[in-house]
C-alpha cells in the first residue's frame, strides 16, 4: 500500500501533522494487517522520513530519504545528523554528489550517527548528480536514477515491506 500521509510545507505545520500521521499509519496498519510500514521521502519529505525513524509510536519498519535535508535551514525544523542516534529503523539515504545544499560532511556526520547507534544503513551518494536528480533530471541521471530505484526496491524486501510487481 503506497499513500501520501502528509505534504507539510513548513516544519510547525509538519508537528501539527505528527498526531494525524501516527492515526493514519495505525489505523493503515490495523485495517490491512500490513506486516511492514516504510515511509520513502524527497528534499523535505526525506528529512520527514528520516526524522519518523526516530518516533516510538511510529514503529517503522525502514525509512527512505533522497536528497533529503540533513541541518536545519531554519529555526523548528528537524534536525536528522543531531538525532541520527534516536533512529529506530533500517535507513536508506540517497544524496546527489553534486547537490549544493547537502555537503559530504552532513552526509558523513549522518552516516557517522548511524554507525555509532548500530543503525542498520545504506548511504549512497551519486557523484556529478545534482538535488534532485531523481524527478528534476532523470533522464541526464539515468544511471543514478535505476541504481537508487534498484536500491529502494531491495530495501522495501529487506525489510519485509510489499513491493509490486
Amino acid at each position: 500500500m503506497c499513500r501520501t500521509i502528509a505534504r507539510s510545507a513548513t516544519p510547525r505545520a509538519s508537528a501539527r501533522s505528527a498526531y494525524g500521521i501516527n492515526r493514519s499509519i495505525t489505523s493503515d496498519r490495523e485495517r490491512t494487517g500490513a506486516g511492514s510500514m516504510v515511509t520513502v521521502g524527497f528534499c523535505f519529505g526525506g528529512t520527514q522520513s528520516f526524522t519518523a525513524a526516530t518516533s516510538p509510536e511510529l514503529d517503522l519498519d525502514g525509512a527512505v530519504g533522497f536528497y533529503a535535508g540533513l541541518v536545519p535551514r531554519r529555526e523548528g525544523a528537524p534536525e536528522p545528523i543531531k538525532h541520527a542516534h534516536d533512529t529506530r529503523c533500517p535507513v536508506l539515504g540517497l544524496f546527489g554528489g553534486a547537490d549544493e545544499n547537502i555537503t559530504p560532511e552532513h552526509i558523513a556526520a549522518y552516516e557517522r550517527g548511524l554507525q555509532e547507534a548500530g543503525v542498520e544503513h545504506e548511504i549512497i551518494s551519486y557523484p556529478g548528480a545534482p538535488h534532485s536528480f531523481f524527478d528534476r533530471s532523470y533522464t541526464e541521471h539515468a544511471d543514478a536514477c535505476e541504481d537508487a530505484w534498484r536500491r529502494v526496491l531491495g530495501f522495501l524486501q529487506s525489510v519485509g515491506a510489499a513491493v509490486a510487481g
